[in-house]
């Protein structure tokens, strides 16, 4: 009995020693986990971010798990609670790290993808992160055409034009000249396609909202992204070597373009990444890597360097502003990397090689070698084309003794219907709208069956008046013509607005004192938050001068019209 009892108080000595050692080597783990468990915590932590931050809004950041503070550019706290969200635009600062817990934030927003694409570019934050937001809240409102309108270049009337607008069309202003004769635009790309910027002026343009409340523009030369939209311009710095145990990830951001879209971001004020896929970066110390895991990347210092590319499987390394050719990446870097906490799933590739990485900078240098035309196929050389050889006016008539209708762009392919001769014997070509163009301003090539020659060029007999303008687009108002009167009241911010539009006031088109019959088209969405309904009615027109009015609601349209004889 001795023996045992000795032995049963040796067990629980070394029982209690076992407890002490213990408890020594969890109090020296460090209080940045010292409660966690490794790697499950961390697992776990991830779970639980995915579900707070589930369908996050784009240009929303969300708070995902663990010690994460986010500070306004007023200096105001924008975070309480896991699963609290706030908008991209109102975040100056983003800091990770220094808790009990994992940490992790989330972010989506539009960046470089066009206004009418509803996806969003993913961030992904985790374990020690400080992000700061170098671009700062901007105001914009809404303008509206009243003519056609020019895109251009810069702030002058003689700057190159880059795209144009109908009477009627909005956009949006976030910018205005320092003379405030001008508003920068952005003009919604289509597809794929970057938006426009550009500048309108505001002699064609009617505003909504004060302009006062736009930035001046600074125009600054050298800046990449000048323009540049919330979450586009970031300083970053990561924790790195710095995974909390086996399988867990190192400090770091992932960084998801979705589908065929380009996350196109600078960083560091240096470095500019355009990004198609998924990357993994880290920033400490002057030293920068940015880990391509899936698609490739285009990365540079200011402008793009000789060998820019980096596909999936490298990495690009910038040490105190040198930037290194593609090479690859390591694997034990990657280790436990969320990729399943992304919206687009992939699988994170093997490093390549140095020949792949060869074969691959070649692929994507052949893709800006102009290819060898075929030779001329005779067929279709064959073809009949008619263009315009410059810029010229379209007549109401055969003949420079009849009114201006319209006016044609240079190069124009047209297809005439009629042909007739005027006064001094020469040729003019009637248009399907019925107006009419010189035949010596027209172009022929290839093989062309003659257009029909008439002697009679009688009036349209229709015609078509927009309330907004006043102007025909058919030629002038001619008596015993069928005229379309219409206009278009302000747009509607809903489609239900829209549609029970007519319920409230169906609208009024009168000729003098005689009211036509009115008709309302189907809504037509022209912006994301924007419809419009067309009212319009037909009237025969008669010689004379009449005026014609439109009205629905408060909003009120008048034009006085001289019709000649038809």
């Amino acid at each position: 009995m001795l023996k045992i009892t000795t032995m049963m108080r040796g067990m629980n000595m070394i029982k209690k020693l076992a407890f002490v050692v213990l408890m020594g080597c969890l109090l020296s783990a460090g209080s940045t986990l010292a409660q966690t468990t490794c790697p499950a915590d961390v697992i776990l932590a991830f779970a639980r971010a995915g579900s707070a931050c589930l369908n996050t809004g784009r240009d929303q950041v969300c708070y995902g798990n663990g010690a994460v503070t986010a500070q306004g550019f007023g200096g105001a706290a924008l975070f309480n609670l896991p699963g609290d969200r706030t908008s991209t635009e109102g975040v100056q600062q983003l800091v990770l790290g220094g808790g009990a817990e994992y940490s992790i934030a989330q972010a989506a927003f539009q960046g470089s993808l066009p206004t009418n694409d509803q996806r969003a570019i993913t961030l992904l934050a985790f374990g020690d992160v400080a992000l700061t937001h170098q671009v700062q809240p901007r105001t914009e409102i809404r303008v509206t055409a009243t003519g056609t309108v020019n895109i251009r270049e810069l702030p002058t009337a003689t700057a190159p034009v880059l795209a144009q607008i109908g009477v009627r069309e909005s956009l949006i202003a976030f910018a205005r000249s320092q003379d405030s004769a001008w508003v920068q635009v952005i003009l919604p790309g289509q597809g794929t396609r970057d938006d426009l910027i550009g500048w309108a002026s505001l002699e064609s343009l009617t505003v909504t909202g004060d302009l006062n409340t736009l930035a001046l523009s600074l125009n600054l030369p050298g800046d990449p992204l000048p323009n540049a939209n919330p979450f586009q311009k970031l300083t970053l710095r990561t924790g790195r070597d710095d995974a909390p145990c086996t399988g867990t990830p190192e400090s770091g951001v992932l960084l998801q373009a979705p589908g065929s879209g380009i996350a196109l971001l600078i960083l560091n004020d240096s470095l500019r990444l355009s990004l198609s896929g998924t990357a993994f970066i880290q920033a400490d110390d002057g030293t920068m890597v940015i880990n391509v895991l899936d698609g490739e990347a285009l990365i540079g210092l200011g402008e793009f360097s000789a060998q820019p590319d980096y596909p999936a499987g490298t990495r690009g390394v910038m040490t105190n502003g040198t930037l290194a050719p593609a090479e690859p990446y390591d694997p034990a870097d990657l280790a436990g990397l969320p990729i399943n906490n992304l919206p687009v799933r992939f699988r994170v590739p093997t490093p390549l090689t140095a020949e792949q990485i060869a074969q691959a900078h070649a692929a994507y240098l052949a893709r800006f070698v102009t290819p060898t035309p075929p030779p001329p196929d005779p067929t279709v050389q064959a073809q009949c084309r008619r263009t315009v050889r410059q810029n010229a006016d379209l007549r109401a008539g055969p003949g420079l003794n009849y009114e201006i209708a319209n006016s044609i762009a240079a190069g124009t392919r047209i297809f005439p219907a009629l042909a007739s001769p005027d006064s001094e014997g020469g040729l003019w070509y009637q248009l399907p709208n019925s107006n009419w163009i010189s035949a010596g301003l027209v172009e022929e090539t290839g093989m062309c069956d003659p257009v029909p020659v008439t002697s009679r060029a009688d009036a349209p007999s229709t015609n078509f008046v927009s309330l907004e303008t006043c102007e025909s687009t058919n030629g002038p108002i001619r008596a015993g013509q069928t005229v379309t009167v219409e206009f278009v009241p302000p747009a509607y911010e809903t489609l239900s607005e829209a549609q029970n539009a007519t319920r409230w006031d169906a609208g009024e088109i009168r000729v003098e004192n005689r009211s036509l019959r009115v008709r309302a088209s189907q809504p037509i969405r022209i912006a994301n938050d924007r419809w419009v309904r067309t009212f319009s009615a037909v009237w025969t027109a008669a010689t004379g001068t009449f005026r014609i009015s439109g009205q629905r609601l408060d909003y009120q349209v008048i034009c006085d019209i001289s019709v000649a004889v038809g």
